[in-house]
């Protein structure tokens, strides 16, 4: 019979001592997330985890029951919340949750800071109003001009559909919401009403685009 090999790997003292100090703010939770998610980083990094556990994942798992993905998630709002530019420092204070991170996360670096500060003239700063404030704006009608049907099929052939569309970042958006459900943030019950709300958002977002590309 084989003997079972330990997966656990010595750690220094000052290894040990920072691991401790790391998780006593994971447990502190959703009041912390950002901390949160960069005591989770460094963990991975440093592998400090690699003392009782063979890997990161492992490690979630075990210790704090949730998979790689959300605490990547976590690590990565944590992340873009810590680096949004200077000048939205004040309204960087209001993401106080993973979601509203998640949504600023989804918006190209370089117009976060626009988006915030309309997000934040419009009321208080949420995940929806991140959200909406991220969509494109409907575009004018335009005026209707009869085509021949041999030239609109030309023109449908030579169509080229953009590299990513508004409409993935609205699916990607949906597929947000649901990783919600599937995998709930152990730290903060899902919120039912404000993930509605992003649902409904997200209907509107799916309207304009329709409206978009049917002009």
């Amino acid at each position: 019979m084989k003997k079972l090999q330990s997966v656990s790997e010595a750690i220094t003292l000052a290894e040990s001592k920072r691991l401790v100090e790391l998780e006593v703010i994971i447990k502190r939770g959703k009041k912390v997330f950002i901390e949160v998610g960069l005591a989770l980083a460094e963990i991975r990094d440093s592998r400090l985890y690699r003392i009782e556990h063979p890997s990161f994942e492992s490690y979630c798992k075990k210790k704090w029951n949730f998979g790689k993905s959300y605490a990547h998630q976590l690590i990565e709002s944590a992340i873009v919340v810590q680096s949004l530019p200077q000048k939205v420092s004040a309204m960087a204070d209001s993401i106080t949750s993973e979601r509203q991170a998640r949504a600023i996360a989804k918006v190209e670096p370089e117009r976060r800071a626009e988006v915030l500060e309309k997000a934040a003239s419009n009321g208080k700063l949420t995940a929806k109003s991140i959200t909406e404030a991220a969509s494109p704006a409907p575009e004018p009608a335009k005026p209707i001009i009869e085509v021949p049907a041999e030239v609109a099929f030309v023109q449908r052939q030579q169509d080229v559909l953009p590299t990513k569309s508004p409409m993935d970042a609205v699916i990607e958006g949906l597929e947000a919401i649901l990783l919600d459900l599937k995998e709930p943030n152990p730290f903060e019950p899902p919120n039912f009403e404000e993930l509605a709300n992003e649902l409904i958002a997200c209907a509107r977002n799916l309207r304009v685009i329709a409206k978009q590309e049917a002009a």
